[in-house]
Formats: structure tokens, C-alpha cells, sequence
């Protein structure tokens, strides 16, 4: 039993479902990326996130620097106070 359109829209409506639908696009897939991917945006988000890495990083290795040395320091004293 064949559907023509109206046929089988119907068929759908009265079975209470969405009618689905398929689209091909039909080009290059390099070119479909040029379009919908913004390479400099993408980039400058990069170079962002990498930057907000590396000052976290940064802030890290002081904090736990400064650590060490209060620790060695007070290791220091401790030798100092014994006879």
C-alpha cells in the first residue's frame, strides 16, 4: 500500500506523533566547518582559559611555597631551641 503525502500526513495527525523530517545538506564538509565554526573566537577562548591554567597554577605554587618555608622555619627554630 503506497502513501502519497496527505496520506501519510494524516497517518501521522491521527496517531498524535510529529511528522519527522530529514533535511540533506549537500556541500563540502570543509566548508560546512568554515561556516559554522568561528576559528578566532574558538581561539581567543582558548588562550583564555589556558591563561586563567596557568595564573591558578602560579597562585598554587606560592601558596604551598610559602607553606614550605613556614614549615622549614619553624623545623629551624625547633633545632635551635634543642641543647
Amino acid at each position: 500500500m503506497a502513501l502519497d503525502g496527505a496520506a501519510y500526513a494524516n497517518l501521522l495527525y491521527d496517531s498524535r506523533r510529529a511528522p519527522e523530517l530529514v533535511v540533506v545538506l549537500k556541500c563540502k564538509e570543509q566548508a560546512s566547518f568554515d561556516r559554522l565554526i568561528d576559528a578566532e573566537a574558538t581561539k581567543l577562548e582558548y588562550e583564555r582559559l589556558e591563561k586563567e591554567r596557568i595564573d591558578k597554577r602560579a597562585a598554587q605554587r606560592a601558596e604551598d611555597r610559602i607553606a614550605k618555608l613556614e614549615e622549614l622555619e619553624e623545623v629551624n627554630r625547633d633545632n635551635e631551641e634543642m641543647p
